[in-house]
Protein backbone atom coordinates (compact mmCIF):
# COMPACT_ATOMS: atom_id res chain seq x y z
CA UNK A 1 0.00 0.00 0.00
CA UNK A 2 1.21 3.19 -1.10
CA UNK A 3 1.66 6.73 0.63
CA UNK A 4 -1.13 7.72 -2.14
CA UNK A 5 -3.32 4.84 -1.22
CA UNK A 6 -3.06 5.76 2.69
CA UNK A 7 -3.84 9.39 2.03
CA UNK A 8 -7.03 8.16 -0.02
CA UNK A 9 -8.32 6.57 2.60
CA UNK A 10 -7.61 8.91 5.28
CA UNK A 11 -9.14 11.56 3.31
CA UNK A 12 -11.69 9.36 3.37
CA UNK A 13 -12.08 8.92 6.65
CA UNK A 14 -11.95 12.78 7.92
CA UNK A 15 -14.95 13.69 5.57
CA UNK A 16 -16.92 9.96 6.69
CA UNK A 17 -15.86 11.09 10.15
CA UNK A 18 -17.38 14.75 10.07
CA UNK A 19 -20.79 13.64 8.32
CA UNK A 20 -20.72 11.02 11.25
CA UNK A 21 -19.96 14.01 13.35
CA UNK A 22 -22.94 16.59 12.23
CA UNK A 23 -25.58 13.83 12.36
CA UNK A 24 -24.96 13.28 16.05
CA UNK A 25 -24.80 16.45 16.91
CA UNK A 26 -28.42 16.81 15.22
CA UNK A 27 -29.51 13.98 17.81
CA UNK A 28 -28.02 14.73 20.37
CA UNK A 29 -28.29 18.69 20.98
CA UNK A 30 -31.12 19.13 18.26
CA UNK A 31 -34.75 20.31 18.95
CA UNK A 32 -37.96 19.29 16.62
CA UNK A 33 -39.78 22.05 15.02
CA UNK A 34 -42.36 22.37 12.68
CA UNK A 35 -41.20 24.68 9.81
CA UNK A 36 -42.24 26.02 6.74
CA UNK A 37 -40.25 26.88 3.76
CA UNK A 38 -40.19 30.65 3.73
CA UNK A 39 -38.43 31.32 0.87
CA UNK A 40 -34.65 30.39 -0.88
CA UNK A 41 -31.23 31.95 -0.60
CA UNK A 42 -29.15 31.22 -3.89
CA UNK A 43 -26.20 30.00 -2.41
CA UNK A 44 -22.88 31.38 -3.89
CA UNK A 45 -22.27 28.17 -6.07
CA UNK A 46 -25.60 28.74 -7.92
CA UNK A 47 -27.25 26.31 -5.54
CA UNK A 48 -30.56 26.84 -3.66
CA UNK A 49 -31.30 26.72 0.42
CA UNK A 50 -34.66 26.52 1.61
CA UNK A 51 -35.29 29.18 4.39
CA UNK A 52 -36.86 27.82 6.62
CA UNK A 53 -39.63 29.48 9.17
CA UNK A 54 -40.53 28.20 12.70
CA UNK A 55 -40.83 29.50 16.68
CA UNK A 56 -38.05 28.45 19.16
CA UNK A 57 -38.59 29.93 22.70
CA UNK A 58 -41.80 32.26 21.77
CA UNK A 59 -39.54 33.62 18.44
CA UNK A 60 -39.87 33.52 15.07
CA UNK A 61 -36.23 32.32 13.54
CA UNK A 62 -35.41 32.43 9.70
CA UNK A 63 -32.64 29.73 9.43
CA UNK A 64 -31.17 28.29 6.27
CA UNK A 65 -31.98 24.16 5.65
CA UNK A 66 -28.75 22.15 5.78
CA UNK A 67 -28.42 20.93 1.99
CA UNK A 68 -29.09 22.83 -1.28
CA UNK A 69 -29.84 21.69 -4.69
CA UNK A 70 -29.62 23.15 -8.00
CA UNK A 71 -33.49 23.75 -8.27
CA UNK A 72 -36.47 24.13 -5.20
CA UNK A 73 -37.08 21.11 -4.41
CA UNK A 74 -39.68 22.10 -2.63
CA UNK A 75 -42.88 24.76 -2.80
CA UNK A 76 -42.76 27.33 -0.67
CA UNK A 77 -45.04 27.22 2.32
CA UNK A 78 -44.25 23.45 2.13
CA UNK A 79 -43.99 22.10 6.36
CA UNK A 80 -41.43 20.01 7.60
CA UNK A 81 -40.17 18.78 10.71
CA UNK A 82 -36.46 19.94 11.49
CA UNK A 83 -33.86 19.47 13.90
CA UNK A 84 -32.44 22.78 15.43
CA UNK A 85 -29.71 23.56 18.05
CA UNK A 86 -30.41 26.48 20.21
CA UNK A 87 -28.04 29.11 19.74
CA UNK A 88 -27.03 27.81 16.30
CA UNK A 89 -28.98 30.29 13.84
CA UNK A 90 -25.84 28.66 10.95
CA UNK A 91 -28.42 26.15 9.84
CA UNK A 92 -31.77 23.09 10.64
CA UNK A 93 -31.61 20.12 9.17
CA UNK A 94 -34.89 18.78 7.70
CA UNK A 95 -35.84 15.25 9.20
CA UNK A 96 -36.53 13.90 6.30
CA UNK A 97 -33.49 14.59 4.43
CA UNK A 98 -31.06 11.96 4.13
CA UNK A 99 -28.58 13.05 1.63
CA UNK A 100 -25.96 13.19 4.46
CA UNK A 101 -26.27 9.65 5.08
CA UNK A 102 -26.22 8.64 1.23
CA UNK A 103 -23.19 10.38 1.04
CA UNK A 104 -21.24 9.18 4.34
CA UNK A 105 -22.33 5.72 3.05
CA UNK A 106 -20.84 6.09 -0.70
CA UNK A 107 -17.92 7.50 1.06
CA UNK A 108 -17.10 4.54 3.08
CA UNK A 109 -17.43 2.01 -0.15
CA UNK A 110 -15.31 3.56 -2.04
CA UNK A 111 -12.83 4.20 0.85
CA UNK A 112 -13.17 -0.14 1.41
CA UNK A 113 -13.37 -0.62 -2.09
CA UNK A 114 -9.60 1.27 -2.58
CA UNK A 115 -7.97 -0.33 0.56
CA UNK A 116 -9.23 -3.84 -1.23
CA UNK A 117 -7.76 -3.13 -4.56
CA UNK A 118 -4.72 -1.60 -2.94
CA UNK A 119 -4.06 -4.87 -1.09
CA UNK A 120 -5.07 -6.96 -4.19
CA UNK A 121 -2.10 -5.06 -6.14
Amino acid sequence: MGTRDILLLVAVAIAVGEIIRIRLMFMLKGVRHNAIIKDYALTKEGAYAAIMEFTHDGEVLNVLAKGAYKKKKYDVGTEFEIMYIPGKNDYVKITKEYMDIKMGAFMLVCGIVMLVCSLLK
